[in-house]
């Protein structure tokens, strides 16, 4: 027989006067970077479509298939193969969904075509939650693994993408499409299990003292989820952190890898240290989760004292998969050795997946990674 978790969770509907629910429909629509900076890209449509001023909403153009057509800038304004737009950003619309196509790959929704602030092109691809959702999934977990694990990690990713969208009014797009924010693929690679998962939490966000927070996520905790405040200076319950037992056996749980000397070396050069050959790495304190808060690197030239988190980002992120690490040379090599993957903020993947095998539910995986936390639909 399984643990039980012993939780309140309540799904409940939000007043239409709360202020951050105000004016959000059950299926808001997300803007998602899929292109950053690029000097051109190629776009195909499949059917009918026409192009406006993404401001005004005013039509500009109308018509029938594009097919492999460059667009790009020409004197400070976007061209759609030989074709111009006066103004800063237009969107193409398609007649049919899933008929837009971007440097080959597939979207539902809509293309925001923007000239961003350093003078190139930004590709938002604009569309319903869900729609965006169903883009996400599969990237994140296997639709191998338990519905209910499916599940949680949807209401997770909405959570997460709300929160975004709520702060990012003033910008271009709310999302990334990399692991920046939350990797998405388009509609190339969609899942029936995962668009089931999607569907039957439709609405459903989690919710802290009346206001939806960053859900964050993750691989494999190690053992022990973060606090994040230790990170980015969010200092509220359902992010605090807790042991974690259900990720021990899984294959992300302990990790071993290696970088040269001279790679390491030459990365700390190119971050700003004038570092010489790297001869120790020492750990200072560490966290209640386990985490180094800051390491010492010694080298030829100076010792560094630097938080953990500078030398990861350094390092890279695969070399050093968690903060919960510690170093050694050898001969030609530093070799990091570990526990967990990620950041270890909030939902640990792993261990929501262990948890569905034994038969928890969506609600409990949740309450369970981010205590104190409610379930609510978007009104």
């Amino acid at each position: 027989m399984r643990p039980v978790i012993l939780f309140l969770l309540c799904a409940v509907i939000l007043s239409s006067q709360s202020p951050l629910y105000a004016g959000i429909a059950p299926d808001p629509t997300v803007r998602v970077a899929v292109i950053d900076n690029a000097a051109s890209f190629k776009i195909d449509v499949k059917g009918r479509y026409d192009i406006s001023e993404l401001k005004s909403g005013r039509i500009l153009y109308e018509g029938y298939r594009l097919t492999d057509v460059r667009v790009s800038l020409s004197g400070g304004v976007i061209k759609i193969e030989d074709d111009v737009y006066a103004g800063r950003a237009i969107k193409v619309r398609s007649e049919r969904s899933k008929d837009l196509y971007i440097n080959g790959r597939r979207f539902r929704g809509e293309v925001n075509i923007v000239k961003n602030a350093e003078g190139k092109l930004t590709v938002v691809n604009e569309l319903p939650i869900d729609e965006y959702l169903y883009g996400v999934m599969h990237n994140e977990v296997s639709h191998w693994w338990p519905l209910e694990t499916i599940k949680a990690q949807a209401i997770a990713a909405r959570t997460y993408a709300m929160y975004q969208k709520s702060i990012s009014k003033s910008k271009d797009y709310d999302l990334k499409s990399d692991v920046s924010s939350q990797v998405y693929s388009g509609a190339k690679r969609e899942r029936l299990k995962a668009r089931m998962a999607v569907d039957r939490t439709k609405g459903m966000v989690l919710n802290y003292r009346g206001a939806i927070f960053p859900t964050f996520f993750h691989s494999a905790c190690g053992g022990h989820t973060e606090d994040a405040n230790e990170l980015w200076n969010i200092n509220i319950a359902p992010l605090k952190g807790v042991l974690c037992d259900f990720c021990n056996d899984t294959k992300h749980y302990r990790w071993k890898r290696g970088i040269k000397v001279a790679d390491l070396s030459a990365l700390m050069v190119k971050a700003g240290y004038k570092a010489g050959r790297i001869e120790a790495i020492t750990g200072g304190e560490r966290n209640l989760s386990g985490r180094l808060k800051s390491v010492d690197v010694i080298t030829s030239a100076a010792t560094y004292n630097i938080p953990a988190k500078d030398l990861r980002r350094i390092a890279g992120v695969d070399i050093i998969r968690s903060l919960n690490f510690t170093a050694k040379i050898s001969g030609e090599d530093i070799v990091f050795e570990g526990y967990g993957w990620g950041h270890g903020v909030g939902l640990c993947q792993w261990g929501a997946y262990v948890m569905g095998r034994y038969n928890y539910t969506a609600d409990e995986i949740l309450q369970f990674y981010y205590p104190g936390a409610t379930i609510v639909k978007l009104q």
